[in-house]
Protein backbone atom coordinates (compact mmCIF):
# COMPACT_ATOMS: atom_id res chain seq x y z
CA UNK A 1 0.00 0.00 0.00
CA UNK A 2 2.87 2.38 0.84
CA UNK A 3 4.48 1.58 -2.50
CA UNK A 4 1.20 2.33 -4.26
CA UNK A 5 0.84 5.63 -2.35
CA UNK A 6 4.42 6.59 -3.18
CA UNK A 7 3.89 5.75 -6.82
CA UNK A 8 0.69 7.78 -6.93
CA UNK A 9 2.45 10.73 -5.31
CA UNK A 10 5.36 10.38 -7.69
CA UNK A 11 3.01 10.22 -10.65
CA UNK A 12 1.25 13.37 -9.47
CA UNK A 13 4.56 15.17 -8.99
CA UNK A 14 5.79 14.09 -12.39
CA UNK A 15 2.56 15.18 -14.05
CA UNK A 16 2.76 18.57 -12.35
CA UNK A 17 6.39 18.99 -13.41
CA UNK A 18 5.55 18.09 -17.00
CA UNK A 19 2.68 20.56 -16.95
CA UNK A 20 4.95 23.33 -15.66
CA UNK A 21 7.59 22.50 -18.26
CA UNK A 22 5.01 22.48 -21.04
CA UNK A 23 3.66 25.84 -19.91
CA UNK A 24 7.19 27.27 -19.77
CA UNK A 25 7.93 25.88 -23.23
CA UNK A 26 4.73 27.44 -24.59
CA UNK A 27 5.60 30.83 -23.12
CA UNK A 28 9.13 30.75 -24.51
CA UNK A 29 7.89 29.63 -27.93
CA UNK A 30 5.16 32.29 -28.07
CA UNK A 31 7.54 35.08 -27.10
CA UNK A 32 10.61 34.17 -29.14
CA UNK A 33 9.78 31.64 -31.88
CA UNK A 34 6.10 32.10 -32.82
CA UNK A 35 5.42 33.49 -36.33
CA UNK A 36 3.82 36.54 -34.64
CA UNK A 37 6.77 37.15 -32.30
CA UNK A 38 7.61 40.52 -33.88
CA UNK A 39 4.13 42.02 -33.46
CA UNK A 40 3.85 44.32 -30.41
CA UNK A 41 1.47 43.82 -27.52
CA UNK A 42 1.31 43.32 -23.74
CA UNK A 43 3.73 40.59 -22.72
CA UNK A 44 1.10 38.58 -20.85
CA UNK A 45 -1.10 38.56 -23.95
CA UNK A 46 1.79 37.56 -26.20
CA UNK A 47 3.03 34.86 -23.84
CA UNK A 48 -0.15 32.93 -23.15
CA UNK A 49 -3.77 32.82 -24.23
CA UNK A 50 -4.87 32.68 -20.59
CA UNK A 51 -4.82 36.47 -20.23
CA UNK A 52 -7.07 36.92 -23.24
CA UNK A 53 -9.43 34.24 -21.90
CA UNK A 54 -9.49 35.82 -18.45
CA UNK A 55 -10.40 39.27 -19.73
CA UNK A 56 -12.94 37.84 -22.18
CA UNK A 57 -14.72 35.84 -19.50
CA UNK A 58 -14.93 38.93 -17.28
CA UNK A 59 -16.46 40.90 -20.14
CA UNK A 60 -13.59 43.41 -20.12
CA UNK A 61 -11.66 42.55 -23.27
CA UNK A 62 -13.38 45.08 -25.59
CA UNK A 63 -12.43 47.91 -23.23
CA UNK A 64 -8.76 46.89 -23.18
CA UNK A 65 -8.22 47.06 -26.94
CA UNK A 66 -8.11 50.84 -27.51
CA UNK A 67 -5.56 51.47 -24.70
CA UNK A 68 -3.44 48.72 -26.28
CA UNK A 69 -3.63 50.47 -29.67
CA UNK A 70 -2.77 53.79 -28.04
CA UNK A 71 0.37 52.23 -26.60
CA UNK A 72 1.48 49.74 -29.26
CA UNK A 73 0.08 51.12 -32.53
CA UNK A 74 -2.51 50.12 -35.15
CA UNK A 75 -1.65 46.40 -35.01
CA UNK A 76 -1.57 44.69 -31.61
CA UNK A 77 -0.97 41.08 -30.67
CA UNK A 78 -3.76 40.43 -28.16
CA UNK A 79 -3.17 36.66 -27.90
CA UNK A 80 -0.35 34.39 -29.08
CA UNK A 81 -2.13 33.75 -32.41
CA UNK A 82 -4.44 36.76 -32.60
CA UNK A 83 -4.07 40.35 -33.87
CA UNK A 84 -6.29 43.40 -33.47
CA UNK A 85 -6.28 46.13 -36.14
CA UNK A 86 -7.13 49.83 -35.81
CA UNK A 87 -6.92 50.89 -39.45
CA UNK A 88 -9.66 51.86 -41.90
CA UNK A 89 -8.20 49.59 -44.58
CA UNK A 90 -8.49 46.61 -42.23
CA UNK A 91 -12.29 46.60 -42.55
CA UNK A 92 -12.15 45.63 -46.21
CA UNK A 93 -8.97 43.55 -45.96
CA UNK A 94 -10.35 41.36 -43.14
CA UNK A 95 -14.06 41.19 -43.92
CA UNK A 96 -14.30 42.02 -47.61
CA UNK A 97 -13.97 39.89 -50.71
CA UNK A 98 -10.51 39.91 -52.25
CA UNK A 99 -8.68 38.33 -55.15
CA UNK A 100 -5.10 38.56 -53.92
CA UNK A 101 -5.01 35.78 -51.34
CA UNK A 102 -2.35 33.10 -51.66
CA UNK A 103 -3.92 29.78 -52.59
CA UNK A 104 -3.32 26.09 -52.64
CA UNK A 105 -1.08 25.46 -49.62
CA UNK A 106 -2.20 22.84 -47.08
CA UNK A 107 -3.66 24.23 -43.89
CA UNK A 108 -2.20 21.77 -41.41
CA UNK A 109 -3.29 19.00 -39.08
CA UNK A 110 -5.45 18.78 -35.98
CA UNK A 111 -9.14 19.38 -35.26
CA UNK A 112 -8.87 23.16 -35.51
CA UNK A 113 -6.98 22.94 -38.78
CA UNK A 114 -9.49 20.45 -40.18
CA UNK A 115 -12.20 23.00 -39.51
CA UNK A 116 -10.09 25.61 -41.29
CA UNK A 117 -9.67 23.29 -44.27
CA UNK A 118 -13.44 22.97 -44.50
CA UNK A 119 -13.90 26.71 -44.16
CA UNK A 120 -11.22 27.68 -46.68
CA UNK A 121 -11.84 24.97 -49.25
CA UNK A 122 -9.21 22.97 -51.07
CA UNK A 123 -8.73 25.45 -53.92
CA UNK A 124 -8.25 28.60 -51.88
CA UNK A 125 -10.60 31.43 -50.96
CA UNK A 126 -11.59 34.95 -51.91
CA UNK A 127 -12.25 36.00 -48.31
CA UNK A 128 -10.86 35.25 -44.89
CA UNK A 129 -12.79 32.45 -43.18
CA UNK A 130 -14.51 32.88 -39.86
CA UNK A 131 -12.52 31.64 -36.87
CA UNK A 132 -14.14 28.29 -35.98
CA UNK A 133 -13.13 28.68 -32.33
CA UNK A 134 -15.43 31.70 -32.12
CA UNK A 135 -18.31 30.58 -34.35
CA UNK A 136 -18.38 26.78 -34.39
CA UNK A 137 -20.08 24.56 -31.80
CA UNK A 138 -19.24 20.87 -32.04
CA UNK A 139 -22.31 18.71 -32.47
CA UNK A 140 -24.53 21.64 -33.49
CA UNK A 141 -25.63 22.01 -37.12
CA UNK A 142 -24.03 24.95 -38.88
CA UNK A 143 -26.19 28.02 -39.48
CA UNK A 144 -25.75 31.15 -41.56
CA UNK A 145 -23.55 32.47 -38.74
CA UNK A 146 -20.98 29.68 -38.99
CA UNK A 147 -21.37 28.13 -42.44
CA UNK A 148 -18.51 27.84 -44.91
CA UNK A 149 -18.12 30.43 -47.65
CA UNK A 150 -20.05 28.48 -50.30
CA UNK A 151 -22.89 27.31 -48.05
CA UNK A 152 -23.22 30.77 -46.51
CA UNK A 153 -23.68 32.30 -49.96
CA UNK A 154 -26.47 29.80 -50.75
CA UNK A 155 -28.21 30.38 -47.43
CA UNK A 156 -27.96 34.13 -47.89
CA UNK A 157 -29.46 33.95 -51.37
CA UNK A 158 -32.41 32.03 -49.96
CA UNK A 159 -32.88 34.58 -47.18
CA UNK A 160 -32.43 37.75 -49.27
CA UNK A 161 -36.01 37.92 -50.62
CA UNK A 162 -37.29 38.20 -47.05
CA UNK A 163 -35.09 41.27 -46.44
CA UNK A 164 -35.81 43.11 -49.70
CA UNK A 165 -37.52 46.51 -49.87
CA UNK A 166 -40.60 44.86 -51.33
CA UNK A 167 -40.73 42.32 -48.50
CA UNK A 168 -40.34 45.11 -45.93
CA UNK A 169 -43.34 46.93 -47.37
CA UNK A 170 -45.35 43.73 -47.16
CA UNK A 171 -44.11 43.08 -43.62
CA UNK A 172 -44.91 46.61 -42.45
CA UNK A 173 -48.41 45.84 -41.05
CA UNK A 174 -47.01 42.92 -39.04
CA UNK A 175 -44.28 45.11 -37.56
CA UNK A 176 -46.53 48.10 -36.90
CA UNK A 177 -49.12 46.12 -34.95
CA UNK A 178 -46.51 45.17 -32.35
CA UNK A 179 -45.22 48.73 -32.05
CA UNK A 180 -48.82 49.87 -31.58
CA UNK A 181 -49.18 47.26 -28.85
CA UNK A 182 -45.97 48.53 -27.24
CA UNK A 183 -47.39 52.06 -27.09
CA UNK A 184 -50.64 50.69 -25.65
CA UNK A 185 -48.82 48.80 -22.88
CA UNK A 186 -46.59 51.76 -22.08
CA UNK A 187 -49.66 53.99 -21.88
CA UNK A 188 -51.11 51.63 -19.27
CA UNK A 189 -48.02 52.28 -17.15
CA UNK A 190 -48.05 56.04 -17.82
CA UNK A 191 -51.71 56.40 -16.78
CA UNK A 192 -51.67 54.03 -13.81
CA UNK A 193 -53.01 55.61 -10.56
CA UNK A 194 -49.76 54.91 -8.76
CA UNK A 195 -46.66 56.10 -10.57
CA UNK A 196 -44.26 53.34 -11.47
CA UNK A 197 -41.31 53.13 -13.74
CA UNK A 198 -40.98 51.02 -16.86
CA UNK A 199 -37.94 48.96 -17.73
CA UNK A 200 -37.49 50.08 -21.32
CA UNK A 201 -34.92 47.38 -22.01
CA UNK A 202 -37.56 44.82 -21.14
CA UNK A 203 -40.35 46.42 -23.20
CA UNK A 204 -38.14 47.04 -26.21
CA UNK A 205 -36.89 43.47 -26.01
CA UNK A 206 -40.41 42.08 -25.92
CA UNK A 207 -41.32 44.23 -28.93
CA UNK A 208 -38.39 43.25 -31.12
CA UNK A 209 -38.66 39.56 -30.25
CA UNK A 210 -42.40 39.50 -30.91
CA UNK A 211 -41.76 41.14 -34.27
CA UNK A 212 -38.91 38.89 -35.31
CA UNK A 213 -40.68 35.82 -33.92
CA UNK A 214 -43.62 36.50 -36.21
CA UNK A 215 -41.32 37.18 -39.17
CA UNK A 216 -39.07 34.16 -38.59
CA UNK A 217 -41.31 31.53 -36.98
CA UNK A 218 -44.73 32.65 -38.14
CA UNK A 219 -45.88 33.30 -34.58
CA UNK A 220 -45.09 35.89 -31.93
CA UNK A 221 -43.65 34.94 -28.59
CA UNK A 222 -46.53 36.77 -26.91
CA UNK A 223 -44.31 38.82 -24.61
CA UNK A 224 -46.02 42.18 -25.24
CA UNK A 225 -49.48 40.72 -24.75
CA UNK A 226 -48.70 38.88 -21.54
CA UNK A 227 -45.84 40.92 -20.10
CA UNK A 228 -46.30 42.35 -16.63
CA UNK A 229 -43.25 44.62 -16.51
CA UNK A 230 -41.19 42.16 -14.46
CA UNK A 231 -38.65 41.38 -17.15
CA UNK A 232 -39.32 37.65 -17.56
CA UNK A 233 -38.40 36.34 -21.01
CA UNK A 234 -37.36 32.68 -20.71
CA UNK A 235 -37.04 31.82 -24.41
CA UNK A 236 -35.05 34.98 -25.09
CA UNK A 237 -32.72 34.34 -22.15
CA UNK A 238 -32.20 30.74 -23.22
CA UNK A 239 -31.46 31.69 -26.83
CA UNK A 240 -29.02 34.39 -25.78
CA UNK A 241 -27.24 32.03 -23.39
CA UNK A 242 -26.92 29.29 -26.02
CA UNK A 243 -25.16 31.55 -28.52
CA UNK A 244 -23.55 34.38 -26.55
CA UNK A 245 -23.38 33.39 -22.87
CA UNK A 246 -19.94 33.68 -21.20
CA UNK A 247 -19.77 29.94 -20.45
CA UNK A 248 -20.51 29.06 -24.08
CA UNK A 249 -17.93 31.59 -25.30
CA UNK A 250 -15.31 30.05 -23.02
CA UNK A 251 -16.07 26.52 -24.21
CA UNK A 252 -15.77 27.63 -27.83
CA UNK A 253 -12.53 29.53 -27.31
CA UNK A 254 -10.86 26.50 -25.70
CA UNK A 255 -12.47 24.09 -28.18
CA UNK A 256 -14.31 21.88 -25.69
CA UNK A 257 -17.92 22.36 -26.82
CA UNK A 258 -17.97 18.81 -28.21
CA UNK A 259 -17.31 17.46 -24.71
CA UNK A 260 -19.31 19.94 -22.64
CA UNK A 261 -22.54 20.40 -24.60
CA UNK A 262 -23.67 16.75 -24.49
CA UNK A 263 -23.17 16.80 -20.72
CA UNK A 264 -25.04 20.08 -20.33
CA UNK A 265 -27.91 18.75 -22.44
CA UNK A 266 -28.30 15.91 -19.95
CA UNK A 267 -27.82 18.02 -16.84
CA UNK A 268 -30.06 20.86 -18.02
CA UNK A 269 -33.14 19.57 -19.84
CA UNK A 270 -34.12 23.20 -20.47
CA UNK A 271 -31.42 23.38 -23.17
CA UNK A 272 -32.91 20.44 -25.04
CA UNK A 273 -36.40 21.84 -24.49
CA UNK A 274 -35.28 25.17 -25.93
CA UNK A 275 -33.85 23.52 -29.03
CA UNK A 276 -36.94 21.38 -29.47
CA UNK A 277 -39.09 24.48 -29.04
CA UNK A 278 -37.38 26.11 -32.01
CA UNK A 279 -37.89 22.99 -34.12
CA UNK A 280 -41.57 22.85 -33.13
CA UNK A 281 -42.03 26.49 -34.13
CA UNK A 282 -40.46 25.84 -37.52
CA UNK A 283 -42.66 22.78 -38.08
CA UNK A 284 -45.76 24.88 -37.39
CA UNK A 285 -44.45 27.61 -39.71
CA UNK A 286 -43.78 25.10 -42.51
CA UNK A 287 -47.26 23.63 -42.07
CA UNK A 288 -48.96 26.94 -42.87
CA UNK A 289 -50.90 26.55 -46.14
CA UNK A 290 -50.28 30.06 -47.43
CA UNK A 291 -47.03 31.78 -48.39
CA UNK A 292 -46.02 34.55 -46.00
CA UNK A 293 -43.90 37.62 -46.80
CA UNK A 294 -41.63 36.76 -43.88
CA UNK A 295 -37.91 36.27 -43.42
CA UNK A 296 -37.60 32.53 -43.99
CA UNK A 297 -39.99 31.78 -46.84
CA UNK A 298 -36.93 31.26 -49.02
CA UNK A 299 -35.55 28.66 -46.63
CA UNK A 300 -38.88 26.89 -46.50
CA UNK A 301 -39.09 26.81 -50.27
CA UNK A 302 -35.57 25.31 -50.55
CA UNK A 303 -35.52 26.51 -54.13
CA UNK A 304 -31.77 26.94 -54.51
CA UNK A 305 -30.80 24.47 -57.21
CA UNK A 306 -27.13 24.68 -56.20
CA UNK A 307 -27.81 23.23 -52.77
CA UNK A 308 -26.26 19.78 -52.66
CA UNK A 309 -28.87 18.37 -50.31
CA UNK A 310 -32.08 19.50 -48.67
CA UNK A 311 -31.84 21.53 -45.50
CA UNK A 312 -32.66 19.57 -42.38
CA UNK A 313 -35.29 20.82 -39.99
CA UNK A 314 -32.47 21.42 -37.51
CA UNK A 315 -30.59 23.60 -39.98
CA UNK A 316 -33.67 25.65 -40.77
CA UNK A 317 -34.49 26.03 -37.06
CA UNK A 318 -30.88 26.93 -36.28
CA UNK A 319 -30.74 29.60 -38.96
CA UNK A 320 -34.14 30.94 -37.89
CA UNK A 321 -32.85 31.11 -34.32
CA UNK A 322 -29.82 33.12 -35.47
CA UNK A 323 -32.11 35.44 -37.44
CA UNK A 324 -34.23 35.92 -34.30
CA UNK A 325 -31.23 36.61 -32.07
CA UNK A 326 -29.41 38.90 -34.51
CA UNK A 327 -32.57 40.68 -35.57
CA UNK A 328 -34.04 41.25 -32.13
CA UNK A 329 -31.27 41.37 -29.55
CA UNK A 330 -29.10 43.83 -31.46
CA UNK A 331 -32.06 46.07 -32.36
CA UNK A 332 -33.10 46.05 -28.72
CA UNK A 333 -29.64 47.25 -27.70
CA UNK A 334 -29.76 50.03 -30.28
CA UNK A 335 -33.19 51.34 -29.28
CA UNK A 336 -32.46 51.11 -25.55
CA UNK A 337 -29.11 52.87 -25.89
CA UNK A 338 -30.63 55.62 -28.04
CA UNK A 339 -33.33 56.23 -25.43
CA UNK A 340 -30.66 56.39 -22.72
CA UNK A 341 -28.42 58.80 -24.63
CA UNK A 342 -31.37 61.07 -25.39
CA UNK A 343 -32.44 61.14 -21.75
CA UNK A 344 -28.87 61.94 -20.70
CA UNK A 345 -28.62 64.75 -23.26
CA UNK A 346 -31.65 67.05 -22.79
CA UNK A 347 -30.89 69.24 -25.84
CA UNK A 348 -30.77 66.19 -28.10
CA UNK A 349 -33.98 64.84 -26.54
CA UNK A 350 -35.79 68.15 -27.05
CA UNK A 351 -34.67 68.37 -30.68
CA UNK A 352 -35.58 64.75 -31.51
CA UNK A 353 -38.96 65.09 -29.81
CA UNK A 354 -39.74 68.35 -31.62
CA UNK A 355 -38.74 66.79 -34.93
CA UNK A 356 -41.04 63.79 -34.48
CA UNK A 357 -44.02 65.78 -33.22
CA UNK A 358 -43.56 68.31 -36.00
CA UNK A 359 -43.26 65.72 -38.76
CA UNK A 360 -46.47 63.81 -38.01
CA UNK A 361 -50.01 65.02 -37.34
CA UNK A 362 -50.98 61.94 -35.37
CA UNK A 363 -49.50 58.71 -34.10
CA UNK A 364 -51.38 56.86 -36.84
CA UNK A 365 -49.28 58.71 -39.40
CA UNK A 366 -46.08 57.18 -38.04
CA UNK A 367 -45.53 54.01 -40.01
CA UNK A 368 -42.60 51.91 -41.12
CA UNK A 369 -42.72 53.61 -44.51
CA UNK A 370 -43.27 57.19 -43.25
CA UNK A 371 -40.63 57.27 -40.51
CA UNK A 372 -37.84 57.70 -43.05
CA UNK A 373 -34.41 59.36 -42.97
CA UNK A 374 -35.99 62.24 -44.88
CA UNK A 375 -38.86 62.88 -42.47
CA UNK A 376 -36.89 62.42 -39.24
CA UNK A 377 -33.19 62.93 -40.12
CA UNK A 378 -32.17 63.95 -36.60
CA UNK A 379 -33.63 60.74 -35.14
CA UNK A 380 -31.54 58.78 -37.65
CA UNK A 381 -28.47 60.79 -36.60
CA UNK A 382 -29.20 59.87 -32.97
CA UNK A 383 -29.42 56.20 -33.93
CA UNK A 384 -26.10 56.40 -35.76
CA UNK A 385 -24.42 58.16 -32.87
CA UNK A 386 -25.78 55.49 -30.51
CA UNK A 387 -24.37 52.79 -32.78
CA UNK A 388 -21.02 54.54 -32.58
CA UNK A 389 -21.00 54.93 -28.82
CA UNK A 390 -22.65 51.57 -28.12
CA UNK A 391 -22.17 49.13 -31.02
CA UNK A 392 -24.40 46.06 -30.45
CA UNK A 393 -21.31 43.85 -30.82
CA UNK A 394 -18.37 45.68 -29.27
CA UNK A 395 -16.04 42.71 -29.70
CA UNK A 396 -13.81 41.91 -32.62
CA UNK A 397 -15.36 39.31 -34.92
CA UNK A 398 -12.34 37.15 -35.81
CA UNK A 399 -11.38 35.86 -39.22
CA UNK A 400 -8.44 33.57 -39.97
CA UNK A 401 -5.71 34.21 -42.51
CA UNK A 402 -5.49 31.54 -45.25
CA UNK A 403 -2.61 29.25 -46.19
CA UNK A 404 0.39 31.37 -47.15
CA UNK A 405 -0.82 34.35 -45.13
CA UNK A 406 -2.33 37.64 -46.31
CA UNK A 407 -1.66 41.36 -46.45
CA UNK A 408 -3.88 43.34 -44.07
CA UNK A 409 -3.72 47.13 -43.93
CA UNK A 410 -0.27 47.01 -45.53
CA UNK A 411 1.08 44.44 -43.05
CA UNK A 412 1.86 40.82 -43.90
CA UNK A 413 0.15 38.43 -41.49
CA UNK A 414 1.21 34.75 -41.37
CA UNK A 415 -1.29 31.98 -42.01
CA UNK A 416 -3.71 30.66 -39.38
CA UNK A 417 -3.73 33.98 -37.51
CA UNK A 418 -6.99 35.26 -36.05
CA UNK A 419 -7.49 38.89 -37.04
CA UNK A 420 -10.24 41.39 -36.25
CA UNK A 421 -11.26 45.02 -36.03
CA UNK A 422 -12.75 45.74 -32.60
CA UNK A 423 -15.73 48.05 -33.07
CA UNK A 424 -15.68 49.65 -29.63
CA UNK A 425 -12.05 50.66 -30.12
CA UNK A 426 -12.54 51.88 -33.71
CA UNK A 427 -15.60 53.93 -32.73
CA UNK A 428 -13.73 55.82 -30.00
CA UNK A 429 -10.30 56.31 -31.54
CA UNK A 430 -9.30 59.97 -31.40
CA UNK A 431 -7.63 59.80 -34.81
CA UNK A 432 -11.03 59.10 -36.37
CA UNK A 433 -13.47 61.07 -34.22
CA UNK A 434 -13.85 64.52 -32.70
CA UNK A 435 -14.91 64.28 -29.03
CA UNK A 436 -15.25 60.49 -29.31
CA UNK A 437 -16.76 59.98 -25.84
CA UNK A 438 -19.49 62.59 -26.24
CA UNK A 439 -22.95 62.11 -27.76
CA UNK A 440 -22.97 64.37 -30.82
CA UNK A 441 -25.64 63.31 -33.36
CA UNK A 442 -24.84 66.41 -35.46
CA UNK A 443 -21.68 64.71 -36.69
CA UNK A 444 -23.90 62.59 -38.95
CA UNK A 445 -25.75 65.58 -40.44
CA UNK A 446 -24.68 68.08 -43.10
CA UNK A 447 -24.68 70.82 -40.47
CA UNK A 448 -21.85 69.07 -38.64
CA UNK A 449 -19.49 68.59 -41.56
CA UNK A 450 -17.43 71.66 -40.65
CA UNK A 451 -17.32 71.21 -36.89
CA UNK A 452 -16.70 67.49 -37.21
CA UNK A 453 -14.51 67.60 -40.30
CA UNK A 454 -12.04 65.33 -38.51
CA UNK A 455 -14.60 62.52 -38.25
CA UNK A 456 -14.14 59.47 -40.47
CA UNK A 457 -17.64 58.05 -40.46
CA UNK A 458 -16.48 55.08 -42.54
CA UNK A 459 -14.61 53.90 -39.44
CA UNK A 460 -17.97 52.93 -37.94
CA UNK A 461 -19.22 49.64 -39.39
CA UNK A 462 -21.80 48.28 -36.91
CA UNK A 463 -23.21 45.92 -39.53
CA UNK A 464 -19.75 44.82 -40.72
CA UNK A 465 -18.69 44.89 -44.37
CA UNK A 466 -18.24 42.43 -47.21
CA UNK A 467 -20.23 39.37 -48.28
CA UNK A 468 -21.06 38.40 -44.69
CA UNK A 469 -22.29 41.77 -43.53
CA UNK A 470 -25.60 41.97 -41.69
CA UNK A 471 -28.42 41.04 -44.02
CA UNK A 472 -30.97 42.84 -41.83
CA UNK A 473 -29.38 46.31 -41.76
CA UNK A 474 -32.26 48.14 -43.48
CA UNK A 475 -34.86 46.39 -41.35
CA UNK A 476 -32.99 47.23 -38.14
CA UNK A 477 -32.86 50.92 -39.04
CA UNK A 478 -36.52 51.02 -40.13
CA UNK A 479 -37.72 49.25 -36.99
CA UNK A 480 -35.60 51.45 -34.72
CA UNK A 481 -36.83 54.66 -36.37
CA UNK A 482 -40.44 53.51 -36.00
CA UNK A 483 -40.13 52.59 -32.32
CA UNK A 484 -38.22 55.73 -31.30
CA UNK A 485 -40.62 57.95 -33.26
CA UNK A 486 -43.71 56.39 -31.68
CA UNK A 487 -42.28 56.56 -28.16
CA UNK A 488 -41.17 60.20 -28.50
CA UNK A 489 -44.47 61.20 -30.09
CA UNK A 490 -46.65 59.61 -27.42
CA UNK A 491 -44.65 60.09 -24.22
CA UNK A 492 -42.45 62.43 -22.24
CA UNK A 493 -39.71 60.37 -20.61
CA UNK A 494 -37.34 60.90 -17.69
CA UNK A 495 -34.84 58.53 -16.13
CA UNK A 496 -36.40 56.93 -13.06
CA UNK A 497 -33.22 57.21 -11.03
CA UNK A 498 -31.15 59.99 -12.60
CA UNK A 499 -28.86 60.30 -9.59
CA UNK A 500 -28.14 56.56 -9.75
CA UNK A 501 -27.57 56.73 -13.47
CA UNK A 502 -25.09 59.57 -12.92
CA UNK A 503 -23.16 57.75 -10.21
CA UNK A 504 -23.17 54.20 -11.57
CA UNK A 505 -23.53 54.99 -15.30
CA UNK A 506 -25.78 52.66 -17.29
CA UNK A 507 -22.98 52.33 -19.83
CA UNK A 508 -20.76 50.64 -17.25
CA UNK A 509 -21.54 47.17 -18.58
CA UNK A 510 -19.68 43.99 -19.34
CA UNK A 511 -19.31 43.09 -23.02
CA UNK A 512 -19.12 39.48 -24.12
CA UNK A 513 -20.26 38.71 -27.68
CA UNK A 514 -23.00 41.26 -27.01
CA UNK A 515 -23.51 43.57 -24.05
CA UNK A 516 -24.71 42.30 -20.69
CA UNK A 517 -27.28 45.08 -20.61
CA UNK A 518 -28.85 46.07 -17.27
CA UNK A 519 -32.43 47.40 -16.92
CA UNK A 520 -33.02 50.98 -18.01
CA UNK A 521 -35.95 52.33 -16.04
CA UNK A 522 -37.85 55.49 -16.96
CA UNK A 523 -40.95 57.37 -15.88
CA UNK A 524 -43.51 57.83 -18.64
CA UNK A 525 -45.98 60.67 -19.01
CA UNK A 526 -48.47 61.01 -21.81
CA UNK A 527 -47.32 63.74 -24.16
CA UNK A 528 -49.27 66.99 -24.17
CA UNK A 529 -51.36 67.63 -27.25
CA UNK A 530 -49.82 69.82 -29.90
CA UNK A 531 -51.64 73.11 -30.57
CA UNK A 532 -52.84 71.82 -33.94
CA UNK A 533 -54.45 68.81 -32.24
CA UNK A 534 -56.01 70.87 -29.44
CA UNK A 535 -57.70 73.12 -32.01
CA UNK A 536 -59.48 70.09 -33.50
CA UNK A 537 -61.16 69.18 -30.20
Amino acid sequence: MALFTLSAAGLASTSLLLLVLYFAYTVVYNLFFHPLRNFPGPILHRATRLTYLYRTMRGKMPFAILPMHDRYGPVVRIAPDQLAFLDLAAWKDIYGRRNDLLKGAPVGDGDHDELLKSAHGAAGVDELSKDPRFYHIDGVDESILSESRANHARLRRQLLPGFSDRAMREQAPMIEKYVTLLVQRLREIATAPAQKSADMLCWYSWTTFDIIGDLAFGEAFGYLASGDNDGKQPWIDALTAVYTGPAVVFCKLVSITGYVFPVLARLFPAMAAHNQGGIDKIRRRMALPERRPDLIQGLVDKNDQDWDSSLTIQQIAGTAGIVVLAGAETTTKLITATTYFLLKNPEALARATAEVRGAFKSADDITLMSATPTTIPYVLACLNESLRRYPPAGVGLPRVTPPGGAMIAGVFVPENTAVAVWQLAMNHAEQYWEAPYEFRPERFLDEGKTKYAKDRTEAMQPFSVGPRNCIGRNMAYAEARLVIAQVLYNFDLTLAEPEKADSLNWLNQNAYVIWDTPPMRVFLKEASKKPSEAEKV
